[in-house]
Order: structure tokens, then sequence, then C-alpha cells
């Protein structure tokens, strides 16, 4: 340590300031006034100490530590700091003999070597007392940045949303005839659809029902199938005959499923049977199906997948008849793979498809040919996406068919856990869902050609994982799924007017 007589030592109290020079006259005035080589006199009349001439100890930075860049000094601006300094007298050591406040050249280099080599610890000391502060402050800078990236995105989404259309003609792809006295004319109807519109009340079902799913039994029924109450998986079915008038529509209890299934997906296997994928029972992911026979309404058990699954997505390749199982999660995570099941085969069975680019559980799936099948939304285990993977059969005329994904197009907003409806060919209704960060009552009609969205019209409810389908060509009906706090067994119906047109001339043209 320090003796006293060297000097003040630092404010951390480690190692000694260098020594500066002292006045050309120091010699003469301690003569003067009769003094030692360590005292001397001020001008108040008080004893000061004197930095005598001996070795100047610096102790060592602390180890792995790098010393932080000296900042210049100006000599003119250390003077005028000097000049106020006046009335205290000292300057580290540094004795002013006359009062005057005046110093050579020499003590002011001295003065910025001292501050320099005081910024220089006191960052040192610094650093070693928090090794990890600068790599937080980096990490708090990304974090940041990554906040306002995803700020930008959801306005950039926002703006988007706001510049849509809010009104669409779906085309039925018909021809109606009309016969005049005089001619005969064509008309082609068209369905349409607006935000302006209002979803209606539909029956409610017997049991609450989040995470359900649907599937029409024939041209006058449907079967939706699982789901979750609060905590308790659900394992039973009701059926509703949708060809009543709605207010005499009720829902009936349906055929019991062996396994209490949420999450899980239901599609047809053929005319006369339904294949339910998946799903969750409470306390396992599951691996199994279940075949409902359309007929007797009896279940039995279908093919084991590969990988227990989830929240999956299915849907058939028309052009070579098979049947395509996407993502989905399980207890290991999200899920970037697929299953395909040839539906024409005497023995049903589950073979690995091609994995997808990205993770993906709560997507949905939508045919847009034969041989093409988009993947949409989803999430991971960090985000909710708002890309797209097209899935392509690259040469379907061979016995077992090879497939390919690329990338698709964007989605106008990030979703997961949404139902989806064919209105037509080439229009998808996507309905409600989670964006990642809230339950949507929110409902697109997305063209799956251009990928071009049109606002549809607000739900009644927030419904995430809920289930719909279309009842006909031109109603839908959404079905249960959950809000912030509770199951829905409540269902919503929305009715699109038709109108038909004549083609102009102009038209007939193109």
């Amino acid at each position: 340590s320090c003796s006293p007589d060297r000097g003040p030592s630092l404010p951390h109290g480690r190692g000694c300031t260098p020594r500066p020079r002292t006045l050309a006259r120091q010699s003469t005035h301690k003569q003067e006034h009769g003094m030692g080589d360590d005292v001397a006199m001020g001008a108040s009349g008080e004893s000061e100490l004197v930095v005598p001439d001996s070795p100047v100890m610096v102790e060592d930075e602390p180890a792995g530590v790098a010393p932080p860049p000296e900042v210049p000094v100006k000599i003119e601006e250390v003077r005028r700091k000097v000049v106020r300094r006046v009335p205290t007298r000292r300057f580290f050591g540094i004795i002013d003999l006359e009062g005057d406040g005046a110093k050579s050249e020499d003590e002011l280099q001295d003065f910025v070597a001292i501050e320099a080599l005081e910024r220089r610890r006191s960052a040192a000391l610094a650093v070693a007392a928090n090794p990890k502060g600068s790599a937080g402050k980096r990490k708090r800078a990304a974090v940041t940045e990554e906040r306002k990236e995803e700020e930008d995105g959801e306005e950039r989404v926002a703006k988007r949303r706001k510049q849509q259309p809010g009104a669409v003609l779906l085309d039925t792809g018909r021809i109606k005839t009309m016969v005049t006295a005089t001619s005969l004319v064509n008309l082609r109807p068209m369905m349409y659809l607006s935000a302006c519109m209002r979803w209606g009340t539909g029956p409610s079902m017997g049991v609450r029902r989040g995470a359900c799913a649907v599937a029409l039994l024939d041209e006058s029924r449907l079967l939706v199938l699982g789901g979750n109450e609060g905590l308790s998986t659900v394992g039973t079915t009701e059926v509703l005959d949708f060809t009543v008038h709605p207010r005499r529509m009720a829902f009936q209890p349906g055929p019991r499923l062996s396994s209490q299934r949420r999450e899980c997906a239901v599609i047809p296997l053929d005319r006369t049977r339904l294949l339910v994928v998946g799903g969750y029972d409470g306390a396992h992911f599951l691996n199994t199906t279940e075949i409902v026979d359309l007929v007797t309404l009896r279940v039995s058990p279908g093919p084991r997948m590969i990988h227990r699954r989830a929240a999956p997505a299915v849907a058939v390749f028309q052009g070579i008849g098979r049947i395509l199982v996407v993502g989905g999660k399980n207890a290991f995570g999200c899920l970037e793979t697929t299953e395909v099941l040839d539906i024409r085969a005497a023995a049903l069975e589950f073979k690995p498809g091609p994995s997808l680019r990205m993770q993906r559980a709560g997507p949905t799936a939508a045919p847009l040919d034969g041989n093409r099948i988009m993947v949409l939304g989803g999430h991971d285990s960090s985000r909710t996406h708002n890309t797209t993977e097209v899935i392509t059969v690259v040469d379907p005329g061979v016995r077992s068919p090879r497939l390919a994904v690329s990338p698709g197009p964007l989605l106008a907003t990030p979703r997961s856990y949404f139902a989806s409806v064919m209105l037509n060919a080439g229009n998808l209704h996507v309905i409600g869902g989670h964006d990642g960060y809230n339950y949507l009552d929110t409902t697109d009609v997305l063209n799956l050609s251009s990928m071009e969205f049109t606002t549809g019209p607000s739900m009644r409810k927030r419904r995430f994982m809920c289930a719909a389908t279309a009842i006909a060509e031109d109603r839908v009906v959404v079905l249960g799924g959950t809000d912030v706090s509770i199951d829905h067994n409540s269902t919503e119906m929305l009715s699109l007017p038709t109108y038909s047109f004549m083609p102009a001339p102009w038209m007939t043209q193109c």
C-alpha cells in the first residue's frame, strides 16, 4: 500500500499515482520557511504534503481486461480546469506555491496523464466487476432491434390489411340458362361476400367443444367430433341435420370414438368412410386413427401413423389418390414431417412424406388442383407463421410418385389453429385462429391463384381452434373453438347471396 507521504491514492484504493514533477522553486521555498523535505507551508499557513523524489509505483491492470482507449485531452481545456480549481490549492499532489494558479506545460501534461490513468483504471475495474455487462448490452440491443422489426412487420401487416378490398364476387362455375320469348340468355351465378355482412347464430351443441373437428356425412348432415371442455378431453360426437329450418336445427348424439381426442383432424377416406387422424387424449399424443362408416355410423380402428401428432393438417391429392398429413406437434415439439396414405391400396399404411421447410403446428392445407396442395400458416416454438408452402406431385404417372416442397406466397397476417373452407374452386375462406398475440374473430377470403386477400365479415365471438365447413354452396357454418377464457358450444352461420350476371359483349370477347 501507499505510504501517507506519497500523495493521495486513487478512489478505489488500489495502487499509487505517478509522481508528478515538483516546481523549480520548491527547494527555495522550503529553505525560506524552514521546512524539511516532506512538508511545505501553503499560502493559508497550513502545512501541505509535497511529493518527494521517489520511484513511481503503479499496480498492473486486472488480468484479461483490455484497457479502454485513451481520450485525448487538450492542454487548453486542462489549463482552464486548473485555473477553476485554484481555491483548492491542491491538484493530485501538485502544490501551487505562488497561489496564482499559473502552471507550467510539464505540470499540465502530468495532470492529463493522471486523469487518463484514472479513467482507464475505473473502466477496467468496472469491466472486471461485471464481465457479462458488455454481453448483456449487446443482447439487450439485439432484443430491442428484434422488437423494432416485429413492430414494423405488424405495422406493414395492418397497413396491408387496411388496403385490401372488403367485398368479392365468387364464381360458382355454373351457367344458368334463361329463355325469353325472343331469345335464349346464358347467365352466370356469382356469390357475393362482403366485410359488412353479419354472421347469424346457429344451433348450440350438447357440450362445449374447443379444438374439435367437423366433416360432412352427406348432403344433409354434418358430424362434429371430439374436442375439449376445459381440461377434459371429449370422445363423443354430434350430428346436425342442416336441411331443416334454422330455428328447428338441433344437434343429436352421434357415435362414440374409441379414444378421447382433441386437436384431431378428419377427412373423407372415400364416399362411405371418414378417417379421423391423431390428436391428444389428455395424457398422450396419439398416432392412432379411426374410420367412421357413414352408413352405419360405426367406428373401427384405422392404420397407425409413423409419428404421434396433434393439430396436424390433412388434404388429399385427387390426381393420385393419396391423403397427406402435414405438421402438427407432439411431446418433442412442433413437427415439419409429413406422412402419405395411399387410399387405393388394399392395405392402408402410412409412409414417410417430404419434410416441410419449417415446423408447423396448427396449420391448414388446401388443394390447389389434383396434384398440388398448399400448406398455410401454423407456428413453431418461437413464432406464428405467415408463410406458405406448396407440395407438388413431380411424377404422377409412376407407382410411387415423388413429392417436392417449394415456398409459396405470404399470407396477409400470421395465423395458426384456424379453420378454412373452400368456397369454390379457387377461393379459400380463412376463419378465426390466433396470430401470435390475439385470439381472432376475423375472416379473410384468399384467392389461391393470385394470393390476394379480401376482408370477410367478423364473427360474433373470437374462436381459436374452431372447426368450419360449407353445408351448402352458399352457406358456411363454424363450430366451437376457444375464447380467452371459455370453450364454446355455440355455432355461427354465414349465408352468401347469389346474383346472376349476363355477360356483356366485351366480356364475351375476352
